[in-house]
């Protein structure tokens, strides 16, 4: 059941971005040749935090973001190791036991709005997910009951980043230029986020991105060779 879920998602995403993409030849074709070229905004983003509601524990995941106009468009998976102290007397001594309950993995599809200004991005969407959980549960005899469950989500997230203002050459690590100037680059920014469902959960974390954040003209200044 999982892998038709995903395919589902990723050819629902895909049919839409065909339909947002051949709109907007259409509006391109009728612009003037004077205008300046631009490219699509198309970014994938890397999170990883922590979940302080429902599923407690480290998370992780990335999204693959397209945004036309100001609306987005999102996939998104996480995972979440759902962890507890589950021993309170070596709590006393400020001793933490971890022990592993499961885990949590979403599959979703988003979509909201996103603002920008030169260097930062604003952006909220809701949508669609399946959901799958593991809970693991201690016996008497020192094993572990487990159980499975699949179920449909409505997923959340509200997000912030900050990238270039201008083309400029890529740099690795933020440090080593390479190529010449393009609208690809990183950011760097936060994510709120979380799911309403039988098993919900909030959780904040930091997200590393890649792509093209927002339109670049094909004009260079001599700045953006730096």
């Amino acid at each position: 059941m999982q892998p038709k879920v995903i395919l589902t998602l990723f050819a629902l995403l895909y049919i839409t971005v065909n339909v947002v993409a051949q709109d907007s030849l259409k509006v391109d074709s009728a612009q003037s040749l004077n205008q300046t070229k631009t490219n699509p905004v198309i970014y994938s983003d890397f999170h990883f935090g922590w979940s302080f509601l429902g599923a407690t524990g480290i998370y992780g995941g990335f999204n693959i973001n397209y945004q036309h106009k100001k609306n987005l468009f999102t996939l998104r998976y996480n995972a979440i190791a759902d962890l507890a102290d589950r021993n309170p007397q070596l709590r006393k001594l400020q001793i933490i036991a971890i022990e592993d309950q499961g885990y949590y993995k979403e599959y979703g599809m988003l979509y909201g709005r996103r603002y920008l200004t030169n260097t930062r991005g604003l952006s909220f969407s809701a949508g669609a997910s399946f959901n799958y959980r593991v809970r693991k549960y201690p016996k008497a005899d020192g094993g572990k009951t487990i159980t499975y469950a699949y179920y449909p989500g409505l997923p959340f997230e509200f997000n912030v980043n900050w990238f270039k203002g201008r083309k400029r050459r890529f740099r690795i690590y933020h440090i080593i230029p390479v190529g010449e100037p393009t609208a690809f680059g990183a950011s760097i920014g936060f994510k709120l986020q979380g799911n309403v469902s039988k098993n919900p959960y909030l959780a904040l974390g930091v997200v590393y991105g890649l792509g093209m954040f927002k339109h670049y003209n094909d004009e260079i200044t001599k700045t953006a060779n730096k």
